[in-house]
């Protein structure tokens, strides 16, 4: 029989222990990764990825920082950058001073990465140096690196992201396409590195452009110094972009490695985003379209704004507007019959999105080089600006979108993407430089919604979409998919004077943020003239000359995720925008290049506070603990990350956190007793009339009663009190399953008692 008391003692523990988790649950939701698609519950303190994460998203779950106190952020600390020499290390000194990328949180320390490729740990609560390496900004010797490998271009670019892998604790940044390395997070040492051969090809696989010589890929041009975004991961594969130089040609792929031993990484698969260049895939798009099933997709913008039609299936494509994809088709001119060494698809600069659940990553790919005189290259130049999803284990192409077929003006898909929900459809979320923003289904790419900001111009001679006229069915507004918008040269083709443009090469140049509820992103107007010269055997063909006279102006938007219609919208003048957006606890920061940092409430778009910084800087902000368990904003003011801003300086910069005072200041509760003097007639004896409501405020209750006293007199005065009264309540929600566990255990232990007592007897 104690046996018998013994197991039942043992349930009713385990009944209780079920009982306060679910208390627990109810008090807070630990959640967990979330799923593909949705958004993280745990507050960690980190954010370790561009985006926060790898599914992207930039919004943190912490609300010790939110709407109602983040009025009060003062500053904490601020750490001065090294003022190393980017001119001697081989950087161009304008663009690459200061950092260009988001800060990470991780357990309390922060890593900045440098243009220079120099890294920063900085202790996050009280701004000390942890630690500091140059190994990448002196490694490798890129002169001796171009001399091995001719297809490579010399100098290198700024660095767009790092990102923390967790599980391996590296860091990687942003890198040239065809050198890559980490650094260990403890002491910022190398970890391991991989170089040109193994990244992008053999000399006898990708020639030598200099001399004309193509090589064994069939790829005829350079591979770049602009940075490709940091890799992603699936289990102990690495998907890795190796793209062509914008301009420059070099023939792109994306790259699957096994890097369980990162020392010996092994080529698993390799999937072409470009045609051969000798002009031998005529029927480059028709395959694109049948390797997916159909699953291909073209964003015909003059057909949207004439009729709302989404997108064009691949399938449904004129045969005439997409054979001979990429190829010239002009006789007598140079590279006639082949892709024109200045053709490339370049490289992918965003966050690369990865669901964890089907292991198919999602990237944004880059201009369609060269631009914006496209005379010597055919078609919807299949996979430039635009966007591809890719089966990370296999390396087959799932699908793909693209979202500016033909790309005239430099339009490209490069900034980070999201997983998210729309509906209940899991979704991948993309903003891209034509500035409209994209919900596709992230199984198909079929486009869910298209968001078109209404702030944008379109109304000038660049004839994107509209012509001048803003009219979508004018004949210089392009591109459909038709043989003459296919084979168009230019954006304002046949004149040959400099072209007025609204937001030329980006009316979307930032990052856009999501928090399981509203998509946000900044949309803008950059007025300037634009000078199209001819096409070169390397290297773009335009130049910006001139800032126009009209105010820039910028416009922060929330969309609803599910229907796709504007929430709000808050407007910024003068100013542009580039880098991205923040939201946590209710906010929503934007860093515009008026100097201004924005906080707007994430449900209204309100203006709840502003700092002012006096410099335009072009990098999202991002949020973190230190070990104190405080969270701080943490953002760069100064350096060259304001590079495509006027104004911007040359020094270094800073980086700077601000976080809550230890105390904020105590709310103020005032009770007044009002007195309102009315002359009413009654009839009839004195009455008094008694009203009482109740009026329920977040975590408070006010109780107003309200007192009616009329005296009857010829003339009467009636005089209302009213009383205010703070009532503070607390309320204990306790769980269904808690009170059936509960109860649950309340019969067993009277059971263990009568058995006991039977034992007894």
């Amino acid at each position: 029989m104690t046996r018998h008391i013994t197991l039942v003692g043992l349930l009713v523990a385990i009944l209780l222990a079920i009982s306060s988790f679910s208390l627990m649950v109810d008090a807070f939701d630990p959640g967990g990764p979330p799923a593909a698609g949705g958004i993280p519950k745990i507050v960690t303190g980190n954010w370790e990825w561009i985006n926060y994460q790898p599914t992207g998203g930039s919004y943190s779950p912490q609300y010790d920082i939110n709407k109602d106190n983040v009025q009060w952020l003062e500053l904490n600390w601020i750490y001065p950058y090294v003022n190393q020499d980017a001119e001697a290390l081989g950087f161009n000194l304008a663009a690459q001073t200061g950092s260009s990328a988001p800060a990470l949180f991780v357990d309390g320390i922060i890593y900045i990465a440098k243009n220079t490729k120099a890294v920063h740990a900085i202790d996050a609560t009280t701004g000390q140096e942890v630690w500091y390496s140059d190994y990448l900004s002196v490694n490798p010797d890129f002169n001796q690196l171009v001399a091995e490998f001719p297809y490579l271009q010399g100098s290198r670019g700024h660095v767009h992201a790092m990102n923390y892998y967790r599980g391996s604790d590296w860091l990687i940044m942003s890198s040239i396409p065809c050198y890559l390395a980490a650094l260990n997070v403890a002491d910022g040492s190398l970890a391991w590195e991989m170089g040109p051969e193994i990244l992008c090809g053999t000399n006898e696989e990708l020639g030598n452009p200099a001399q004309g010589i193509m090589g064994t890929f069939k790829s005829k041009g350079y591979f770049p110094s602009i940075s490709n975004h940091p890799p992603s991961f699936h289990g102990d594969i690495m998907v890795w972009p190796s793209m062509g130089a914008s301009g420059a040609g070099g023939r792109s792929s994306i790259i699957g490695f096994d890097m369980s031993n990162p020392n010996n990484p092994q080529e698993l698969w390799r999937t072409w985003v470009a045609p051969a260049m000798d002009g031998s895939d005529k029927d480059w798009a028709i395959d694109q379209c049948d390797i997916t099933g159909g699953n291909g997709w073209y964003f015909e913008y003059p057909r949207y704004r004439e009729t709302g039609q989404l997108a064009l299936n691949c399938k449904d494509a004129p045969e005439d507007a997409v054979m001979n994809d990429w190829i010239n088709m002009k006789p007598n001119t140079p590279h006639y019959g082949e892709v024109h060494t200045a053709s490339a698809v370049s490289p992918v600069w965003g966050n690369m999105p990865i669901d964890p659940e089907t292991g198919i990553i999602y990237m944004g790919t880059g201009d369609i080089g060269p631009y914006p005189n496209s005379t010597f290259k055919f078609g919807p130049n299949l996979h430039g600006s635009g966007i591809i999803a890719v089966d990370s284990t296999t390396g087959e192409l799932v699908w793909w979108f693209a979202t500016n077929p033909h790309d005239l003006w430099d339009m490209d898909c490069s900034w980070g993407g999201i997983m998210g929900r729309s509906e209940g459809t899991k979704v991948l979320i993309k903003a891209c430089k034509n500035g409209i923003v994209y919900a596709l289904d992230a199984a198909t790419g079929e486009p869910v919604w298209v968001y078109d900001p209404p702030n944008i111009r379109r109304d000038v001679e660049m004839n994107y979409g509209v012509d001048k006229n803003n009219d979508p069915t004018g004949k210089d507004a392009c591109c459909n998919m038709v043989f003459e918008h296919m084979n168009k040269d230019w954006m304002h083709q046949p004149k040959d004077t400099p072209v007025r443009t609204i937001c030329y090469t980006h009316c979307i140049e930032s990052d856009i943020a999501y928090d399981g509820k509203h998509v946000y992103f900044a949309a803008h107007n950059a007025p300037r003239n634009l000078t199209i010269n001819n096409v070169r055997d390397f290297g773009n063909n335009g130049r910006a000359v001139y800032y126009g006279a009209e105010e820039r102006n910028v416009t922060v938007f929330a969309v609803d995720v599910d229907t796709g219609e504007t929430a709000w919208e808050f407007f910024i003048e003068p100013g542009a925008f580039r880098g991205g957006i923040l939201v946590t606890g209710g906010v929503v920061y934007a860093y515009a290049s008026d100097g201004n940092l924005y906080m707007l409430d994430s449900d209204t778009g309100e203006l709840l506070s502003k700092k002012f910084f006096g410099i335009p800087v072009n990098v999202a902000p991002t949020v973190g603990a230190g070990d104190d368990g405080k969270h701080r904003i943490g953002l760069h003011v100064g350096g060259g990350g304001g590079f495509v801003f006027r104004g911007h300086g040359t020094a270094p910069g800073t980086f700077a956190t601000f976080g809550l005072p230890d105390s904020l200041p105590e709310r103020i509760v005032r009770i007044e007793e009002i007195e309102r003097v009315v002359e009413v007639e009654v009839e009839g004896p004195e009455r008094i009339v008694e009203i009482e409501k109740e009026v329920q405020v977040i975590k408070e209750v006010e109780v107003i009663v309200e007192k009616e006293v009329p005296v009857e007199v010829e003339r009467i005065v009636e005089v209302e009190k009213q009383v205010e009264v703070e009532v503070v309540t607390t309320e204990q929600v306790v769980s269904p399953i808690s009170y059936i566990a509960i109860g649950l255990g309340v019969v067993l232990v009277v059971v263990a008692g009568v058995l006991f007592q039977r034992s007894k007897a």
